[in-house]
């Protein structure tokens, strides 16, 4: 699984190099600890899932759709009164489904959208259009979460251009 508006700034991690008894997630962009409530987050933009995880992975709506997910963790996040993003429903979860995970450095992010009818929201009232940078990452910290899985600062060195990445 992979959003589509992701920039691939690097080749994919070679699937026979991952254990296919786990979903592998990018590290980084958990969005934890939503609005200062307890629970943490898990990236949901991108997951290698393999065929026997998928139902354990993808069955959020099928979970919510069905009231399955109130059982499992939502009537004690409800009575907490916690509010939750889509990272901390997703971890909520796999850990509900007992799906184990584990990471790897990301080398993708998410582009941000051009100003236009779809993309209204990050533009009024700023100068987002006026600044460079905004015409790449839509998350700022995700763009430097993935330069430094390709690049060493303290070696000033470019990861891919000196063999190294996922051998």
């Amino acid at each position: 699984f992979a959003r589509a508006d992701m920039m691939w700034t690097h080749k994919h991690p070679p699937l026979d190099l991952l254990d296919p008894g786990f979903v592998y997630v990018p590290f980084g962009q958990d969005n934890s600890f939503y609005n200062h409530g307890p629970e943490p987050g898990l990236n949901d933009r991108h997951a290698v899932i393999p065929r026997h995880l998928v139902h354990g992975y993808l069955g959020r709506w099928d979970a919510l759709r069905t009231g399955e997910a109130w059982g499992l963790y939502f009537d004690r996040v409800s009575e907490a009164g916690d509010l939750i993003n889509t990272e901390q429903y997703l971890l909520l979860h796999l850990r509900a489904r007992g799906v184990p995970i584990r990471r790897f450095p990301p080398v993708a992010f998410v582009v941000h959208c051009s100003e236009g009818p779809q993309c209204q929201h990050l533009y009024k009232g700023t100068n987002l259009g006026k600044q460079q940078w905004t015409q790449t990452a839509k998350y700022w910290t995700e763009l430097i979460e993935v330069r430094r899985t390709i690049h060493d600062d303290i070696h000033n060195l470019n990861r891919p251009r000196s063999g190294w990445i996922w051998e």
